[in-house]
């Protein structure tokens, strides 16, 4: 099967080349199915986390040993089970996460993984983003923050929450990790909230901010 893999630490940023740590393998193993409750899964996709970016980097807490297919959340449709699966069976839609291995054609996991059946209609695009991706973002607005109605939230790309207070005619700052090596950033707003930007005073990167209104 067709998997990107990781064989060597590294900024996974630049151009593939003989120097850099992630390679596209179109003849990686297709894992098999290790046990009566494993559930082998076609993947139809996988978004792409800072956490992944940290995993090919060695900066994530979990330490992979080399070569590993980098990932997380995925969705897809069951291809193979388990003789002693019941919860799910083949054809069906799925979507879960993983601590590695969606960057891939095929996952295996044990049944009580599976996190959710996709409905009818759910596009799984979508629901591939949906445990880690929509997850974090939910936790943060909902659980963390308890934004409310009319209230106005920020997100950077890699979904770090940016919350603002002041006056009109005021300038406004906040602080996030940087996207790219995690140096704390402050965040520079006008009051209108439509100009939202930050530079990293750690690798010089100059990055924007997407807002939502809650």
């Amino acid at each position: 099967m067709e998997a990107l893999l990781c064989t060597k630490l590294g900024d996974p940023t630049v151009a593939i080349s003989d120097s850099s740590p992630i390679v596209v393998s179109r003849s990686h193993p297709v894992p098999a199915i290790a046990s009566p409750t494993s559930v082998r899964v076609r993947i139809a996709a996988t978004s792409l986390n800072y956490a992944n970016y940290l995993q090919i980097l060695g900066r994530y807490q979990e330490k992979l040993p080399l070569p590993f297919v980098p990932g997380s959340d995925y969705s897809g449709v069951v291809e193979s089970v388990g003789s002693a699966v019941s919860t799910v069976k083949i054809g069906d839609k799925v979507c879960s996460l993983a601590t590695s291995d969606s960057f891939c054609e095929f996952i295996v996991t044990d049944e009580k993984e599976l996190r959710f059946l996709v409905p009818d209609g759910c596009d799984l695009v979508a629901a591939g983003a949906l445990p880690v991706a929509y997850g974090t973002s939910h936790l943060a607005l909902v659980h963390r923050a308890q934004l409310k109605p009319g209230q106005v939230g920020g997100f950077c790309l890699e979904f770090f929450p940016l919350f603002f207070g002041g006056d009109n005619n005021e300038w406004e700052i906040a602080g996030t990790p940087c996207p790219w090596c995690s140096w704390w950033c402050w965040i520079v707003s006008c009051a209108d909230r439509q100009s939202l930007w930050s530079h990293c005073y750690c690798c010089s990167k100059v990055f924007f901010f997407f807002l939502l209104k809650i």
